[in-house]
């Protein structure tokens, strides 16, 4: 620093002699001028010149500040440096330090082992620091879990305990997911084929009664071993007995509210609580030797199963006692056409009788041009005669064929979408009223026709049709629900196979639901808050 001090002076020095040397070189060159042309001529040389040597100062300036700066960054370094030295006071003491250092980077090296690079130790120091706090959360945990226990049994024991805690809690989880999934599929396989629920109720009662029997007979709960308690045997047999009264009374509650909660998508989740309820209650009775008897178990098992088909019977007993209504009322309006149209062609026959026989006498005494006149009106009223009388014996022709009537093709795609027919009968004179009343308000939308076939065994026709399309009901539980999930194609097949040939209509006009259809698009494209299902 010192020397370029020195540098800095000595150059400010030679600037000032160099200015000194040019001014007096200017006042000598200044005496040779005599003339004042030659004065301004050398002034302006002079100025010239001394505008030169300015520049070269601002120059020299310039250098001299930047000279100024590097020695102001000479002073930071040597301040730092002084700084890292510390207490060094020379440069073999330095050099000690840095020996001893290397001495522990090579000792730290050789501990190292492999991990050479320091972003090596740093991954490797994390990762055992993560390690240290997830087993130090592990740790609380377990003080919170082993809470006041200061002895091994006592840990032992609270092990024991959080054992069959979870064990409990895993059983309670897995009846609450099989609860869950049968409700969702509701799948039971019949046990018992009875053919009315009166024999299901004779079989329960009979299941109950068995119960009572073990009950009376003391073979539901059993005890082999002999108790004593303080000496004697009477005390024994009172401490056994009430366990099997407590025991029987905890089992009997548990069973009673299955079958009372029995439902079509609960069976087999009933059915594993009442074999857990067995263990677990003949587990407490295993330190006293007393057990609930197997046979007791599935006498209450097959209760259960009883109650539940009980229940599926009689809903079937009143599903076919519906259809059996519906069929019987639409028997009577069968019944109730056939005699309003005999009566109507009755009536007829006898209107048009009695005009004919009037027009005969007519004719009989009548002359002249009168005479064609009721002549065309005789040859008119046979022909009527004829028609009643051939209506009066299509309705008596119609009342003795009971196997006769239409078997309909319908859709509704408004309601069920594409692809889902209905196939049924009706027996009515005019078959399209039945399709007006299935339509009604229970649906959406009214049916369409594809085909009405008549048939002399109309039921035969549609038994046929059924049992073809069989595994393409869209309803396999209630057979009695005659959607099919078909193409119009497999229909007119099965049809003309079974029947003839027959005309169908191939596209439904679906009048109001396409209406409908078109006006929702209409609302959407104006903005307004309508959305189409």
């Amino acid at each position: 620093m010192t020397s370029t001090l020195i540098y800095v002076l000595i150059a400010t020095s030679l600037l000032l002699c160099i200015v000194g040397v040019l001014y007096v070189d200017s006042l000598r060159r200044l005496r040779k001028y005599r003339a004042i042309s030659d004065a301004e001529e050398y002034r302006s040389q002079c100025e010239s010149k001394a505008r030169a040597a300015l520049e070269h100062c601002s120059a020299l300036t310039t250098k001299n500040s930047s000279l100024l700066q590097l020695i102001a960054n000479h002073k930071q370094k040597v301040a730092k440096y002084q700084e890292l030295l510390g207490t060094f006071q020379s440069i073999a003491d330095l050099k000690t330090r840095i020996d001893a250092d290397e001495a522990r980077a090579r000792k730290l090296k050789e501990s190292l082992g492999l991990l050479d690079e320091a972003v090596q130790l740093d991954v490797l120091m994390r990762s055992l620091e993560s390690s240290i706090g997830e087993r130090r959360q592990e740790l609380e945990a377990l003080t919170d879990v082993l809470g006041a226990a200061r002895s091994c049994s006592e840990i032992a024991s609270q092990a024991v305990y959080y054992q069959n805690l979870l064990a409990q809690l895993k059983a309670d989880v897995e009846e609450v997911e099989e609860a869950k999934e049968l409700q969702t599929f509701g799948f039971y396989r019949a046990r018992f084929e009875f053919d009315s629920s009166a024999m299901y109720q004779n079989r329960l009662d009979d299941v109950r009664a068995r119960q009572k029997s073990a009950l009376s007979t003391k073979t539901a709960c059993i005890c082999n071993t002999e108790w004593t308690v303080d000496g004697s045997k009477t005390e024994g047999r009172k401490m056994v007995n009430q366990q099997i009264k407590l025991m029987l009374r905890a089992f009997n509650g548990e069973c009673d509210a299955a079958v009372s909660k029995v439902r079509f998508n609960n069976v087999a989740s009933l059915e594993k609580r009442l074999r857990r309820s067995y263990d677990d209650i003949t587990k407490l009775g295993e330190a006293k030797k007393i057990y609930l008897a197997q046979e007791y178990l599935n006498l209450k098992l097959e209760e259960l199963y009883l109650a539940h088909e009980l229940q599926q019977k009689r809903e079937e007993e009143r599903e076919t006692q519906r259809l059996i209504r519906e069929q019987m009322r639409e028997e009577q309006k069968v019944a109730k056409e056939i005699e309003r149209l005999q009566e109507e062609a009755e009536e007829e026959e006898e209107i048009k009788a009695a005009a004919l026989e009037r027009a005969r006498r007519e004719l009989a005494e009548a002359t002249g041009f009168q005479t064609a006149k009721l002549e065309s009106l005789v040859s008119r009223l046979e022909c009527e005669l004829k028609d009643a009388l051939d209506k009066k014996a299509k309705a008596i022709a119609r009342a003795q064929l009971t196997k006769s009537g239409h078997v309909y093709i319908l859709s509704n795609i408004g309601a069920f979408g594409e692809g889902v027919f209905k196939i049924g009968m009706s027996r009515r004179l005019e078959p399209l009223d039945r399709v007006d009343e299935l339509g009604g308000a229970s649906v959406p939308f009214p049916f369409d026709v594809h085909a009405m076939i008549y048939s002399e065994n109309a039921p035969e026709l549609e038994c046929s049709l059924h049992q073809r399309f069989a595994h393409r009901r869209v309803n396999l539980v209630n057979l009695r629900r005659e959607f099919f999930r078909v193409t119009l194609d497999e229909i007119r097949a099965a049809v003309a196979e079974e029947f003839g040939q027959v005309t169908f209509e191939l596209v439904p006009k679906a009048e109001q639901y396409r209406l409908t259809i078109a006006k929702l698009s209409d609302l959407a494209k104006t903005q307004l808050p309508l959305q189409i299902a």
